[in-house]
C-alpha cells in the first residue's frame, strides 16, 4: 500500500485497529499507525496533513457504516424478539 491507497489504508487500519477512536488520534499518531500497518510501503516517503485528512475521513466513513449495520441488526432482532 501507498499513500495515494485511501480506502485500502483506511480498510488496513479498521481491520488492524477497531477499537482506536478516530477523533482521539493526533496527526502524528495516524501516521505512524499507517506506517505500521503490515502492507504498507512508503515508509520513507512523506507525507501530507491533506492525505491524512483524506485518510481519517474514510475511516470515519468506515467506522459510520458499521455502526449503521450493527444498528439495523440490532433492530431487527428487537424485532423478532417482539413478535
Amino acid at each position: 500500500m501507498h499513500w495515494n491507497d485511501i480506502k485500502a489504508i483506511a480498510n488496513s487500519l479498521e481491520e488492524n485497529y477497531p477499537d482506536e477512536d478516530v477523533f482521539e488520534l493526533t496527526t502524528l499518531d495516524l501516521e505512524d499507525l499507517i506506517k505500521s500497518l503490515p502492507d504498507f510501503d512508503d515508509h520513507e516517503i512523506p507525507t501530507t496533513k491533506e492525505r491524512l485528512k483524506e485518510i481519517r475521513d474514510a475511516w470515519t466513513e468506515i467506522k459510520d457504516g458499521e455502526t449503521d449495520e450493527e444498528s439495523e441488526e440490532e433492530e431487527e432482532e428487537e424485532d423478532e424478539d417482539d413478535e
